[in-house]
């Protein structure tokens, strides 16, 4: 069998004794960002969701301050709403439950509705409620062994960060890890895979998919994570190089299994076509196998709520203007009634024409005030409006009422501004300035771009299903394709004078710095309804970017270094 060393591997490892290694460190609550690609950088931000007795709901504001200077030929005239919401994207999801218990279903490889549908396979009125749950279950697996993969990187990573090479004892620990992770992936096709490839006729084809396409999602995760793991050990550590047989015996026999199963391999030999079909088959298993944690968005469209409030005020507006002038064209038919009787039919003709005149005028003025009073009041009442509104659903099969659900999880408004330094909140002001020496600097011209967030989250229905929703985690892709059509070419000629060889010309790179200041504010309401003390954090980055894209990302303030607690009305 491929993973025949494991066994006496884990006698081994759990004879022994290792000191603490964080490997839960992602898992504390904030945020993150990154190149996503060249034209694309990623922040995630992450949002608790324990609650307090008797808490009613809690809200979590993001805003987003983009600094892009004036040189960039981005503004409020050039930039607009549309497009700025073609570049963003935006992601809510919840963060994949991490059960460190040993005896947690999950951290075993065996799930306990795929044994309860495996039972009754062959009794279809048995076996086709249980359908959704063990496609859910399933997924959420292959969801909670790739974050286990990611917490192990990521735990070699921090320690490498820190010092030159692995310590003994820390190196035990990724080991022990490693080792739990490859047997909770051997349990689960141990125990099902065989039945699934060799008994399909008694399954239904959606819980087959679901099996096989986690399988094979995460025979590609393993191998990309012990590659990089691998990449990074010093091998001329003689303990770290046991490591690394034991990082490629089970590179070896993950490759053996693929092979087996007919999976997708890649070589030195694989052709471009290959290597696109790899990376294609990648994209469709992520978003197959953790779209079980994403919530659904559903768009509460107000615009012709509010299109037809403005619509009504403008045609009462209108209506006023109308009434006004009947009554003066009732006054002078009054008037030209008493000069009629008087004789004086001059005058009548005159004030006749003049009465003809303002009825045309009062109609044309009508129709214009109409229009003009609602496009007027609409351009203003936007400044105030969410540009979308969204409801926040999380669809999941429970298991005490055995039924699927869709739970109302909160509100989600969103908008976009520009705004003028002098509107920018204070303590964003100031943490754009840090670092700077006004004195000996010259005045750096920006367009602030304003894009805000904020979330409202119903706590009681959170707190009834704590187990599926612990975390919140929000992600935000922006585009800066839009921002670089006007640049100057990424290369400048820059010429110098020296003194031994004369007039010398080298090429300097022409970038752009682009500031972009997180604040996150949150609070909660208890059962009163009062509201507590809102808590505010502040972080700052800066997009290094030129006419190709973005060059790097620069952390100036990580988030926690400043905040402060305001309280809230």
């Amino acid at each position: 069998m491929a993973y025949d060393f494991l066994e006496e591997l884990e006698e081994e490892l759990l004879q022994s004794n290792a000191e603490h290694l964080d490997l839960n460190a992602q898992q504390q609550s904030g945020s993150s960002q990154a190149i996503h690609d060249h034209l694309q950088f990623q922040a995630d931000f992450e949002f608790d969701l324990s609650t307090e007795a008797g808490e009613k709901q809690k809200v979590y504001n993001v805003d987003t301050y983009i600094y892009l200077p004036k040189n960039m030929g981005v503004s409020r005239d050039s930039f607009s709403r549309e497009q700025f919401y073609t570049a963003m994207t935006n992601y809510l999801r919840i963060r994949t439950p991490i059960q460190p218990e040993d005896d947690d279903p999950l951290a075993s490889g065996i799930l306990e509705s795929a044994e309860r549908y495996f039972h009754v396979h062959l009794i279809s009125h048995l076996r086709q409620p249980l359908e959704t749950l063990v496609i859910q279950d399933v997924k959420l697996f292959g969801c909670y062994l790739n974050a286990q993969l990611k917490q192990l990187r990521l735990a070699v990573l921090q320690v490498l960060r820190q010092q030159p090479a692995l310590k003994p004892t820390q190196q035990r620990l990724i080991e022990k890890r490693l080792l739990h992770t490859v047997q909770c992936l051997v349990n689960y096709r141990t125990k099902y895979m065989g039945r699934v490839r060799h008994q399909a006729y008694l399954i239904d084809a959606e819980v087959e998919k679901a099996f096989l396409l986690v399988d094979e999602y995460l025979s590609y995760r393993l191998e990309a994570v012990l590659i990089y793991i691998l990449q990074q050990l010093d091998i001329a550590q003689e303990h770290q190089n046991r490591l690394a047989e034991m990082l490629t015996s089970v590179l070896t026999s993950e490759m053996e299994y693929r092979e087996s199963e007919k999976l997708l391999l890649l070589d030195a030999s694989a052709d471009r076509a290959q290597r696109e079909t790899y990376y294609y088959r990648l994209g469709l298993l992520k978003k197959y196998v953790s779209d079980v944690l994403f919530l659904q968005i559903k768009n509460v469209r107000k615009d012709r709520t509010y299109r037809n409030l403005v619509a009504a005020a403008g045609a009462a507006l209108a209506a006023f203007w109308a009434g006004v002038i009947d009554l003066q064209r009732s006054y002078y038919l009054a008037q030209v009634s008493q000069g009629n009787h008087s004789g004086a039919s001059g005058d009548f003709a005159l004030r006749f024409f003049f009465i003809v005149i303002v009825g045309v005028v009062a109609y044309i003025f009508k129709d214009r005030i109409k229009e003009v009073s609602r496009e007027y009041f609409y351009e203003r009442l936007k400044k105030h409006l969410p540009d979308y509104e969204y409801e926040m659903n999380y669809a999941f099969y429970d298991h005490v009422s055995q039924s699927a659900q869709e739970l109302k999880v909160g509100k989600s408004r969103q908008f976009m501004r520009f705004i003028h330094k002098a509107a920018v909140a204070p303590e964003v002001s100031y943490t754009r300035e840090i670092g700077h020496h006004l004195t000996l600097e010259p005045e750096r011209q920006d367009h602030v771009l304003h894009y805000a967030h904020s979330m409202r989250l119903d706590s009681r229905l959170i707190a009834e299903h704590s187990e599926q929703m612990q975390v919140l985690k929000n992600i935000m892709r922006f585009s800066v394709a839009p921002l670089l059509e006007k640049l100057d070419e990424s290369d400048k000629n820059l010429r110098y004078f020296d003194r031994d060889k004369g007039i010398g010309m080298i090429k300097a790179p022409k970038v752009y710095h682009v500031n972009v200041i997180f604040r996150y504010a949150s609070a909660h309401q208890n059962a009163q309804g009062k509201w507590s003390d809102e808590q505010v954090e502040l972080e700052r980055i800066r997009l290094i970017v030129n006419k190709e894209g973005i060059q790097r990302i620069e952390t100036i303030i990580p988030r926690g270094t400043l905040g402060y607690t305001s309280s809230r009305r």
